[in-house]
């Protein structure tokens, strides 16, 4: 069985753009200037490493200003705060994100600020229905 996209995010200890790649497809990037249409067909009938490569996909797992942007698209109206935080003497990440009254996405550690907003969102994402 392969792992989820929240093993992945949880795994990683930085930027990594097979897992940008997973996050953009799970969440329906497309990119500017394409039709929708045809890029659904597009994704079934060329290689991943195509869409990285052709396409400047968003680097949500090293920059923190992607993962925010992933958020407040995805969620609006929900509140969010990521930080820096120290864990038995290593830097990392914490995130949490509310939906109303409920903190539904609350991460901690993590090994950057963006990779722990982008497990809080998971998180969020599977919450929030």
């Amino acid at each position: 069985m392969s792992p989820t996209l929240l093993e992945k995010l949880r795994a990683a200890t930085g930027g990594d753009r097979e897992i940008d790649y997973d996050i953009a497809i799970a969440f329906g990037w497309v990119p500017d200037g394409i039709n929708p249409d045809a890029w659904a067909r597009d994704l079934a009938s060329r290689p991943k490493w195509w869409f990285s490569d052709a396409f400047e996909l968003p680097h949500y797992t090293a920059d923190l200003s992607a993962a925010v942007a992933l958020v407040e698209a995805k969620l609006p109206g929900a509140q969010w705060d990521v930080s820096n935080r120290y864990f038995n003497g290593d830097l990392g990440g914490r995130a949490n994100i509310k939906i109303g009254a409920r903190s539904v996405g609350i991460v901690s550690p993590s090994q950057t600020p963006a990779l722990a907003l982008l497990c809080a969102f998971i998180n969020a994402m599977g919450e929030k229905t």
